[in-house]
């Protein structure tokens, strides 16, 4: 992606917190009872870092980064490209790998310690590698990425309500906000345009190597937060994370794919026309599953369900929109669609927070979340097989209709 640079602001005030350290829980363990107070600052950043740096770590170890490389390094044509020296070849496979919707943003191929080819996005961090393989023998090696600088401060941003600013050396690569070539410290505050932040850096690898800095601005919470415990603070910031990941769900990525391809399908849009339920149910069959859509349903003009298909069990986050008659702007119907199943919520959500993360409908779990607690407070303290727990939760919106409750579990 291109780089997205800002200028500095003039008159900026910058403020460094003594002693606010990103490892203040491992230091301050106050009484689970007991107000935060002047640790409540220092609380609040911890808890914010501990996210930002898992989104970042995800992408150098986790699931989707694992399955890419093992993508790239079954590649026989690829390999045997490697080892005939066909850059026409290499040059093939590379772009089929760079778009074959793995994620996969840069891919760099070497021989010997010589450069074969490097292709994908300019500004990328985390890279991995593994051995290219023929026949069991190594023909050369290759790294690759799934995630650059733009993607990551788009994450922080969507998933942290936070800004981010990746430099290399004293160059920044991106930013979402104006800091120039302030110095931005490894814990701390600083004042931007008379809005207070608080501030956490830290070292990830930018592509091939090298150490890219990132640091991840938050607005300063109210003083007020002092009075609250620090399990507290934390859950409310968990809580917050966690929001933002079912939101994903409804206006993230995959939902835009989803509904841009459903409303815009022409096959779908002519069956509903002609009324025919069996072309209708068809059109419906092959979108479900595809496109991230999980599940289906679509209504006639008066609100009637005329078909459906895809699980309903334990799916949420419904996204609804209107189908036009083709070439015309005339409402037909309607579809709910869902990209996301309360498991899958959980499993997005879990290792970004490192606590419980449950969904109840009428106090019941759905179906492949966790079972928890018997009774949960919407909000206070519960224990739990010996542990107490600050509680948090939030309400969504379950798949085709109706509400869960989701809870964020903070060990005391």
């Amino acid at each position: 992606m291109p780089r997205r640079k800002r200028v500095a602001l003039p008159a900026v005030a910058l403020i460094v917190l003594a002693g606010l350290a990103l490892a203040w829980v491992l230091t301050r363990q106050p009484s689970p009872n007991a107000p935060c107070g002047d640790g409540s600052q220092s609380a609040y950043l911890a808890d914010v870092m501990g996210p930002a740096q898992e989104i970042a770590a995800q992408e150098h170890d986790g699931p989707a980064e694992r399955f890419a490389l093992a993508t790239v390094l079954s590649d026989q044509a690829l390999a045997q490209g490697v080892q005939a020296h066909n850059m026409a070849s290499v040059r093939h496979e590379l772009l089929r790998l760079l778009y074959n919707h793995e994620h996969i943003v840069r891919l760099r191929v070497t021989r010997g310690g010589h450069l074969v080819m490097n292709i994908g996005g300019a500004d990328v961090l985390q890279p991995v590698s593994g051995p290219l393989l023929l026949a069991g023998r190594q023909v050369g090696r290759v790294e690759i990425s799934i995630q650059d600088d733009m993607g990551y401060m788009l994450l922080d941003q969507r998933l942290l309500g936070a800004d981010a600013v990746l430099r290399y050396g004293s160059q920044t690569e991106v930013s979402d906000i104006a800091t120039g070539s302030l110095q931005l410290p490894q814990s701390g505050a600083i004042t931007l345009a008379g809005k207070r932040y608080l501030v956490g850096s830290f070292f990830a690898t930018r592509f091939p190597s090298g150490p890219l800095r990132i640091s991840v601005l938050i607005g300063a919470p109210p003083r007020r937060i002092a009075r609250q415990t620090c399990a507290g603070i934390r859950a409310d910031v968990y809580a917050g994370v966690v929001r933002r990941v079912y939101e994903a769900s409804l206006i993230g990525p995959a939902a835009t794919i989803a509904t841009d391809v459903v409303g815009g399908s022409l096959r779908l849009r002519q069956a509903l026309q002609s009324g025919a339920p069996g072309p209708l149910l068809s059109a419906v069959s092959a979108l479900a599953g595809t496109n991230h859509v999980i599940a289906l349903r679509v209504f006639g003009g008066g609100g009637r369900l005329l078909a459906q298909a895809g699980p309903t069990a334990g799916t949420i986050a419904p996204v609804t929109g209107a189908l036009l008659a083709p070439g015309t702007q005339q409402r037909i119907g309607s579809y709910a669609l869902t990209v996301q199943t309360a498991a899958g919520d959980i499993a997005i959500a879990r290792p970004l927070v490192a606590a419980p993360v449950l969904m109840r409908v009428d106090g019941r779990p759905l179906p492949g979340t966790p079972d928890g607690p018997a009774i949960l407070p919407a909000s206070g303290v519960v224990r739990f097989h010996g542990q107490r727990y600050a509680v948090r939760s939030f309400l969504a919106g379950a798949f085709p209709s109706g509400a869960v409750r989701v809870y964020v579990l903070v060990p005391q």
